[in-house]
């Protein structure tokens, strides 16, 4: 592709983002850092000198997993798909550099088809919290649950200082695999794109001629130092926070979530989020234009807290002069009281609300699943249940190390045969619209 004659953005559109997109077939270990024809080369080496020098990690292994491959990864923590900016701008802001006007505006690379897999064990309680398990399984019965059984995964094995406590270890990793996702997507500035794709945000106006305002409203959350979501680097405070969607896809939000592994909306789903690609493709058939995102939390203490909230956002969906909304949500347990709530005062003001949300249905289905339910919800999709119990066969390769750690603890080495709940299955009822599950109707 001719880069001087790519397509570029419609005038109607404001806050633009050019995503370049670099396809990756597959992934492999050499002496150079490149992309060339879909095949991302790393320098496994340099890599490692450059994350435990900037990151902080005491060790680092390096190990590339592909679809079909009989490999599983444990203690992961997050996922993160490469990207980068040229011309100095800002990617993953608050973490690699300051907020600024480049973010969700201009051009970004992305590497589609990768992800950074960051693992590590962190043993230890903080807030009476604990870091869980999350796998994927690359191939047999486990890989159709994951999303990321289908990408081509670099595996960031971190190996932490025995004095550093489990902040200080989540917090090392993190910067290992938002450093390393900025690292490896440098290797396509100087290539040709496979794709362009261009998204931007409608210029306001009140006209509906083109369909319905829909606005998504995206909880992330703040628990403890060891389940939160950050927001251009800060923890979530304070909402709600309206975003382009096009800065999602340029790492404004990152994951701090370290809980069930099912239900973690990792880093990559806000970076090429399900909900957000739709709604962008719906507006380019004509049917919505798609206003904006709200940030807000889940796993609010309190009623008045989650009433609060719930009421703070839909006010703010109804400012952008929205008619839809669909709303996500981080976790589960009473996050399920925050999405009913919220659904609750969208539909009082006016709003019509789609919701997806996840199971903890017990392993037959057979106990009800969400803790709350309102009467408004009447267009609620499910990501699953999270209770589910499946059976994973022994594999030939192990990444991320030898045991599970956290909470639905598997008792054997993660090398062998297991049952585990859909729980331990990473990303696999994620609420953010990945999950691979489909329904039956009987």
């Amino acid at each position: 592709m001719n880069l001087s004659t790519a397509p570029r953005v419609r005038p109607n559109l404001a806050h633009r983002l050019e995503l370049f997109n670099y396809t990756v077939r597959d992934v492999r270990l050499g002496e150079e850092t490149n992309w060339a024809e879909g095949v991302l080369t790393v320098n496994a080496e340099a890599l490692k000198k450059h994350l435990i020098a900037e990151a902080g990690v005491r060790r680092m292994g390096i190990a590339v997993a592909r679809p079909g491959e009989s490999v599983r990864i444990v203690n992961i923590l997050d996922a993160i798909e490469p990207r980068v900016k040229p011309d100095n701008g800002q990617i993953f802001p608050g973490f690699l550099g300051a907020m600024d006007g480049t973010v969700g505006r201009g051009v970004t690379h992305a590497l589609k088809g990768c992800a950074v897999l960051v693992c590590g064990s962190v043993p230890g309680e903080v807030a009476s919290q604990v870091v869980s398990e999350a796998i994927v399984d690359m191939s047999g019965p486990g890989a159709r649950y994951s999303p990321f059984s289908t990408t081509r995964n670099l595996i960031l094995w971190c190996d932490f200082y025995d004095d550093q406590d489990p902040v200080k270890r989540v917090s090392v990793a993190r910067h290992a695999g938002l450093m390393a996702a900025r690292w490896l997507a440098e290797a396509t500035l100087d290539h040709v794109p496979d794709d362009i794709r261009v998204y931007g945000v409608p210029e306001k106006t009140s006209s509906k001629k083109n369909g319905p305002h829909v606005v998504y409203i995206c909880p992330g959350m703040l628990l403890s130092d060891l389940h939160q979501t950050f927001l251009s680097g800060s923890a979530l405070t304070s909402t709600p926070s309206v975003v382009h969607p096009t800065q999602l896809m340029d790492g404004i939000l990152v994951s701090g979530n370290y809980d069930i592994g099912a239900t973690r909306n990792p880093t990559y789903l806000y970076q090429r989020s399900p909900i957000v690609e739709v709604l962008f493709s719906y507006q380019e058939k004509g049917l919505l234009s798609f206003t904006g995102v709200i940030v807000t939390k889940c796993l609010i203490e309190g009623f008045s807290g989650k009433q609060r909230s719930a009421y703070l956002a839909a006010q703010t969906a109804k400012l952008l002069d929205a008619d839809g909304v669909v709303i996500s949500i981080e976790e589960c347990g009473h996050a399920y009281a925050d999405l009913m709530l919220t659904c609750q005062a969208c539909e009082e003001m006016g709003v019509k609300s789609v919701l997806i949300m996840a199971e903890s249905a017990g392993a037959t289905g057979a106990k009800p699943g969400p803790i709350a339910f309102a009467e408004a919800a009447d267009a609620v999709i499910s990501a699953g249940n999270m209770d589910e119990v499946v059976s994973l066969p022994a594999v030939d390769a192990i990444y991320g190390g030898p045991w599970s750690c956290g909470r639905w603890m598997i008792d054997n080495m993660a090398l062998e045969a297991m049952k585990t709940p859909l729980a331990n299955i990473f990303a696999a009822t994620s609420q953010v619209g990945a999950g691979r599950l489909k329904g039956e109707t009987r």
